[in-house]
């Protein structure tokens, strides 16, 4: 069943009662008012009588514009929406001073002509059509939103400084603590039995990964506090894969892995900082060694892709579970418990990786199957032209960042 409507089968409105077309009008959910061009009231439906409500001088033959320029509507409002009117048209917002409590409204004014509507009607006036809209909701959600925001960005600055503060205080001692241990594991200062030397050993492996992990912090909290600066310069980054393989390989080792590397040979320079670039890469090698099984195998490989040199790490160890894979970059987050209990580590190296390669405009991304291992992919800029100094930025205002 089907139905032909053709330009002769449609119903005029023209024909439709007043009374009819009033009770459609009401029907829509935002205030209409029509008047003359001289501002005399000839219509409103009833949105605009409840957004007006208790202004009794809004009513059919009272004149709008009066009644702004007396109760309503500021004299710098009004003076707008009189030069805004000479075009035809009218979008602001004003305040309206109700009754009840100031309301934010968006006006729309349009001028309704004949020859807007297609003919003549010499007994019609013109007329002006204002179409408002109480943003006063939306304004109070956004206040509230901005403070609530204000608040968390107080709070994570205040963060930030405590975590910067504790870990350089943290530091001094822990300095001490590996000095003295590393002259007492050479045995500077006399020989050691072999549990002395088993003892010193532990406590100097245990403040390192102290110092590492301190490290961290301090680093992650700089970015978000907006005061990590880099210096950027060109880069090899087949030599900074070679040298951070060659600095985990005392931990390769241990586990009985081997690393195997693919470098296209006519790879360009990186643009970036050297000690940050090594610092992404020693933490993605350190993951991969983390998570791989003893006599396995881990693949490191660059090459460059666009404009952008690719670094990725691949391991076949246990892999990541889907629904665990959205914690990957999050600090402080392990992917599963008993992942925690056997293997170190409080999850801050791929969050920084991940925060240090955005701040060189470049990203990490990783794909994992559970029994297949994970494979990660650092990408960075090229040299091209770009500012050899980069500083972070806090996501909050200004006036909250320490210069």
């Amino acid at each position: 069943m089907s139905f032909n409507l053709s330009p002769q089968s449609v119903f005029p409105v023209s024909s439709l009662p007043s009374a009819m077309i009033a009770a459609a009008m009401d029907l829509v959910p935002e205030p209409i008012v029509l008047t003359t061009i001289d501002g005399v009231i000839t219509y409103f439906n009833r949105a605009a009588q409840d957004l007006f409500q208790g202004a009794g001088n809004l009513q059919p033959s009272s004149n709008l514009l009066d009644v702004f320029m007396s109760q309503w509507i500021s004299t710098a409002d009004w003076t707008q929406i009189l030069y805004r009117m000479r075009s035809g048209q009218c979008d602001l917002e004003v305040q309206l001073n109700l009754s009840d409590s100031p309301k934010i409204v968006s006006i729309a004014l349009r001028q309704i002509s004949q020859e807007s509507v297609g003919r003549t009607l010499d007994s019609s006036p013109e007329l002006w059509l204002w179409r408002f809209q109480d943003l006063t909701p939306q304004q109070r959600q956004q206040a509230e939103w901005i403070e609530r925001t204000a608040a968390l960005e107080r709070s994570s600055r205040h963060m930030s400084e405590f975590l910067s503060n504790m870990s350089h205080e943290l530091r001094t001692p822990l300095t001490s603590i590996l000095g003295f241990s590393s002259m007492l594991k050479q045995q500077i200062f006399g020989e050691l039995n072999e549990k002395q030397s088993v003892y010193i050993r532990q406590i100097h492996r245990s403040g390192q990964y102290l110092l590492a992990l301190i490290n961290d912090i301090l680093d992650l909290s700089k970015i978000e506090a907006g005061q990590m600066t880099l210096e950027c310069t060109p880069l090899s980054a087949i030599r900074l894969c070679e040298e951070a393989i060659e600095s985990v390989q005392q931990q390769s080792q241990l586990k009985q892995l081997s690393v195997r590397t693919q470098f296209e040979p006519s790879i360009a320079q990186l643009w970036a900082d050297e000690l940050r670039v090594r610092q992404m890469i020693l933490n993605l090698l350190s993951n991969a060694i983390k998570f791989s099984s003893e006599g396995g195998t881990i693949e490191v490989r660059s090459q460059q892709q666009g404009e952008q040199i690719w670094i990725e790490v691949q391991d076949y160890g246990i892999g990541i579970e889907a629904e665990k894979q959205h914690l990957v970059f999050k600090p402080f987050q392990q992917v599963d418990n008993s992942i925690q209990r056997r293997r170190q580590g409080t999850g801050l190296g791929l969050a920084l990786t991940k925060h240090l390669a955005e701040l060189h405009g470049g990203t990490v991304s990783f794909t994992s199957e559970m029994g297949m291992g994970s494979c990660f992919v650092l990408k960075l800029p090229m040299v091209e032209d770009r500012p050899e100094v980069i500083e972070s930025e806090f996501p909050i205002k200004s006036e909250y960042r320490k210069e």
